[in-house]
C-alpha cells in the first residue's frame, strides 16, 4: 500500500467530515417542526457540536497514540455514523442533542487525527488539499439531502444514505489497515515511522503545562483561536452583511455566502500548492495580511452586487488556507513527537475561538450596529499578524 493510496482514503474521510457537518443546517426547520421545538434552538445545538468537537480535539492525540491513524479514523467515522442514524430516528430534542454531540465528537477525531498524519507524512499542499476536501464534502452533503427529500419525501433518508456511505469508508479503512500491518514488515523503517505512530510519539507524556512552556508553543497556540475563530465566525455573517449592510436581496446574500465557501476551497488548494514554492511562512503571512486588508475594505461603502461577490470571494480565498498552513508549519518548527499534541490542542483552542469571537461579533452588532461588525475581524487579524510574525522571528 503506497502512502498516496492511504492519503486518498484520508481525503475521503475529510470529505465525509464536511459532508456530515453540512446536513443538519439545511433541514433544521423541518426537523424542528417534526419534533415540535423552536427553530432558535439551533444555536444551542451548534454550541453542543463545538463542545463535543473540542473535547475530541483535546483527547485525539492520546487516542491516536493507542490506536494509530486507521483505527482512530474508524472510531471517528463510527461515532459519526451513530450520529447520522440517531438524527434519522430522532423523535425529540434530547435525541437530536445526543446525535449532534456524537457527531461532533466523531468529527473532531477525524479532523485532528487526519491532520496529525498528513502534517507529519506529507507536504503543506497535501494538508491544504485535505482541508479543501472538507469544502467539497460540505457541497455534496446538501445535494444528497435535497435528493433524499425530493425522491423519498423525507430528510431522514438523507441521514441513512450518509450512514451507509460512512460504513463503506470504514470497511475500506479496516482492510487497508490489515494490509498495512503486513506490508510494513518489509518496508524501510524510516518510511514506516513516517507513516505510522512512532514509538517516540506513543511514549510522549508531555502535559499541556509542560508543552505550553516550550519555546514558541504559547505563540502558535494563540494563532489557532485567532485564525480559526475569526474565519469561522466571519463566515456565518457573510450573507447577513450582504443583506443588512449592503442592501442586497436575501437570495443575493445566500449567493455571496456560497461564493465565499467556494473561494475558501480554491484558496486552500492554490495557496497550499504555492507554499512549497515560496515557503509556508511567507504564504501564511501573506494570507493573514490579506485577510486584514480585505476586512478593512468593508469600510468602503460599496453596494454594487458584483463588488460584494468579489469581496466575499477575496475573504474566502485568503482565510481558507490559514488553518491548514498553520498545521503544516508546526512540522518546520517543533519536534515530531509533540506534533500530535500541538495539533490536538490547537484544534481545541480553534473551536474555543469560534465560540468567543462569534459572541464578540454578536455583541458588537447589538451595541454598535451591523455596520461596525468589521471592527472585530480587523482587530483579530491584526493581532494574529503580530503574534505570528513574532513566532517566526523567534525561530530564526
Amino acid at each position: 500500500m503506497s502512502s498516496i493510496s492511504f492519503l486518498i482514503v484520508i481525503y475521503i474521510c475529510f470529505i465525509m467530515y464536511g459532508w456530515t457537518a453540512s446536513l443538519i443546517g439545511g433541514v433544521w426547520p423541518q426537523i424542528a417542526e417534526d419534533i415540535n421545538v423552536k427553530v432558535s434552538l439551533l444555536g444551542i445545538l451548534v454550541m453542543i457540536n463545538y463542545l463535543a468537537s473540542g473535547v475530541a480535539s483535546m483527547v485525539t492525540y492520546k487516542i491516536r497514540q493507542k490506536l494509530g491513524t486507521s483505527r482512530s479514523n474508524i472510531l471517528g467515522l463510527f461515532c459519526t455514523t451513530i450520529g447520522m442514524i440517531t438524527f434519522a430516528l430522532s423523535k425529540n430534542i434530547v435525541m437530536v442533542a445526543i446525535a449532534i454531540f456524537v457527531l461532533g465528537f466523531g468529527s473532531g477525531i477525524v479532523d485532528i487525527n487526519s491532520n496529525c498524519y498528513v502534517v507529519k507524512a506529507h507536504d503543506a499542499k497535501d494538508v491544504s488539499y485535505m482541508h479543501a476536501c472538507w469544502g467539497l464534502g460540505a457541497t455534496i452533503g446538501p445535494m444528497v439531502m435535497s435528493f433524499a427529500m425530493t425522491n423519498t419525501n423525507t430528510y431522514r433518508n438523507g441521514f441513512y444514505i450518509t450512514a451507509i456511505i460512512l460504513v463503506v469508508v470504514m470497511i475500506v479503512l479496516f482492510f487497508m489497515k490489515r494490509y498495512w500491518d503486513e506490508k510494513k514488515k518489509t518496508l524501510d523503517k524510516t518510511f514506516v515511522d513516517l507513516h505510522s505512530v512512532t514509538e517516540a510519539e506513543k511514549s510522549d507524556n508531555t502535559s499541556f503545562i509542560e508543552l505550553f512552556k516550550m519555546k514558541n508553543v504559547a505563540l502558535v497556540l494563540m494563532c489557532f483561536p485567532l485564525a480559526n475563530g475569526t474565519g469561522c465566525a466571519l463566515s456565518a455573517w457573510i450573507a447577513t452583511i450582504a443583506v443588512e449592510q449592503r442592501g442586497l436581496t436575501i437570495a443575493a446574500g445566500a449567493l455571496a455566502a456560497s461564493i465565499y465557501f467556494f473561494a475558501l476551497m480554491g484558496g486552500r488548494t492554490i495557496m497550499g500548492s504555492l507554499a512549497n514554492k515560496f515557503g509556508i511562512a511567507n504564504i501564511l503571512r501573506f494570507c493573514i495580511a490579506s485577510c486584514l486588508v480585505a476586512n478593512a475594505l468593508y469600510y468602503i461603502p460599496f453596494k454594487d452586487v458584483r463588488l460584494v461577490y468579489i469581496h466575499a470571494a477575496l475573504l474566502g480565498f485568503m482565510s481558507g488556507p490559514l488553518i491548514p498552513l498553520l498545521n503544516s508549519i508546526l512540522k518546520e518548527i517543533f519536534d515530531g513527537k509533540i506534533l500530535g499534541a500541538l495539533i490536538s490542542y490547537g484544534g481545541a483552542l480553534g473551536l474555543l475561538g469560534v465560540a468567543i469571537i462569534s459572541a464578540i461579533m454578536t455583541m458588537t452588532v447589538n451595541t454598535l450596529s451591523i455596520h461596525n461588525i468589521q471592527i472585530v475581524p480587523v482587530v483579530c487579524f491584526g493581532i494574529l499578524l503580530i503574534v505570528y510574525s513574532k513566532m517566526i522571528a523567534n525561530t530564526k
